[in-house]
């Protein structure tokens, strides 16, 4: 269970990258529907919060399992993120997918090289989400036998 803090910190930078990019790349997908939807705004604050979240969760359990720290005082925060950690991973995945649909029609050059990416990246939160889901109820189910 120790192993997974590197997944989160992974998923949590690029899609941190992923927000922060749409804004400042003209090139970006989000950026795109930045500049043509109302609503993309709630798309890249979903991203930032999303990977500003995961990357402190990723964090804290890198300090708990690799150092020698009194985690005493983040505990509380640390098992608030445990219930809902799957659930971090999902927002990032609707984001690439509404993302990638608002913006297809519009992409002339690199279609399929930048829609595999997105793709990729949204099946890797699912299957990141999933393997966290699983871990959480095998934690679980030891803690009460």
């Amino acid at each position: 269970m120790s192993a997974d803090w590197p997944i989160r910190i992974f998923y949590g930078l690029v899609t941190l990258y992923q927000g922060l990019f749409g804004i400042f790349v003209p090139s970006s997908i989000f950026h795109q529907a930045l500049e043509s939807y109302n609503g993309a705004i709630a798309i890249i604050t979903c991203l930032l919060a999303a990977g500003g979240l995961l990357v402190v969760d990723g964090l804290m359990a890198m300090v708990r399992y690799c150092t020698y720290m009194n985690c005493d005082p983040i505990r509380p925060a640390m098992q608030m993120f445990h219930r809902r950690r799957p659930l971090l991973f999902l927002p990032p995945v609707f984001c690439y997918y509404v993302t990638l649909i608002l913006v297809n029609r519009r992409m002339d050059e690199g279609v399929v090289v930048v829609t595999s990416y997105y793709v990729v990246l949204a099946l890797a939160g699912v299957a990141f989400c999933l393997r966290d889901g699983i871990i959480s109820q095998k934690a679980q189910r030891g803690t009460h036998a």
